[in-house]
């Protein structure tokens, strides 16, 4: 049998990079996996970009789960402002692998944390997800009772999704010491207090990922063993480091580990995919269109982008039903998704 000359003479023009020309050639980096339906209900949750996937699913007609609504005497400005409809549940944003796994494990019972209850001027919040209640809570026992009610709605969530959509942030992460609690944000940064005798910095490692995400997935599908995953990772740089080097080094630090861990998990588990958000902003082509002034948010045309890739063979539908799985107040999610900007825990630094 004849040997062909090396092996890139019959792959396809995309493995090739002389034919990335343009922008516009990112449109063929990737699709959408074929589990993702608009028949099959999904979950949302992430740093603070994935907030674009959930609010391109309502737009296109998707069963987008949300198991905490808003109430229906808030406006809209209000419930995104109170950390409803941003995600499936009201968790608010999830940076790193090590908060969704300990969201999960807490949910499903498997580590019942104590609640850490953070106060500021009189008003009491809960530390893991403080944004959610921007003007605090009258009293701790409130909190408690929130989180309870939460975490409720997340296992509900967890028994009900048939595919969650996971956006990776950051490797940087704080933890509690009294609970070994993740963190989303340093204290002081939203509400309480800082104090390096009892809070400590962790900037989580290839494996931490891998094991963190791995645990998560195992522990999802042994309640619900038909949900699929996919994961991407987020293309906004840090706004701030903890590590004492450049915030540009740590930033691609994060990202390399993120990446590389989301794509090994979808290389060795056939119910894990991965999209490449992180690719189509930042590859060579897209900083000078894909961002804004500030080099850090992702401009609308570099949203736009990946929606269109992950989505765009689906179109909005001519009429989007409202129901159960769209919040209160959405009577016009098309205008939402393309006025209102995204919420970040990390803006307040």
């Amino acid at each position: 049998m004849e040997s062909r000359q090396h092996p890139y003479l019959d792959l396809p023009p995309e493995a090739f990079w002389r034919n990335v020309s343009s922008p516009e050639s990112m449109a063929q980096l990737a699709t959408r996996p074929e589990w993702l339906q608009r028949d099959i209900l999904v979950a949302t949750a992430g740093s603070c970009f994935a907030q674009h996937v959930g609010r391109e699913m309502r737009t296109r007609g998707f069963r987008l789960l949300d198991v905490e609504p808003p109430p229906w005497f808030l406006t809209q400005d209000e419930w995104r402002r109170f950390g409803y409809g941003l995600y499936s549940g009201r968790y608010g944003n999830i940076y790193s692998a090590g908060q969704l796994k300990q969201l999960v494990a807490e949910a499903l019972g498997e580590h019942p944390w104590k609640t850490v209850v953070w106060e500021r001027d009189g008003a009491f919040y809960d530390a893991i997800r403080p944004s959610v209640t921007p003007n605090g809570l009258s009293d701790s026992e409130l909190v408690r009772m929130s989180r309870k009610h939460h975490l409720q709605q997340v296992a509900k969530m967890i028994e009900e999704m048939e595919g969650l959509v996971f956006t990776l942030g950051l490797t940087e992460q704080w933890v509690d010491g009294g609970s070994g609690r993740v963190l989303p944000t340093a204290p002081g940064v939203l509400a309480g207090r800082f104090d390096d005798s009892c809070i400590s910095f962790v900037n989580a490692s290839y494996n931490d990922v891998v094991e963190a995400l791995s645990r998560t997935i195992n522990m999802i599908r042994s309640v619900n063993s038909n949900v699929r995953f996919l994961l991407t990772v987020s293309p906004v740089p840090l706004a701030a480091t903890a590590t004492g080097v450049h915030v540009v080094q740590a930033t691609q630090y994060s990202k390399a580990v993120l990446r590389a861990a989301a794509g090994y998990l979808s290389s060795v588990l056939d119910y894990v995919d991965y999209f490449p958000s992180y690719e189509i902003v930042t590859n060579n082509h897209g900083p000078e269109y894909f961002y804004e002034d500030d080099r850090r948010s992702v401009s609308p045309r570099g949203v736009s982008l990946v929606m269109e890739q992950l989505f765009g063979d689906w179109e909005a539908p001519k009429s989007i039903q409202l129901g159960s799985t769209i919040p209160g107040g959405m009577e016009d999610a098309r205008e939402e998704t393309e006025c209102e900007g995204v919420i970040c825990d990390e803006d307040h630094i």
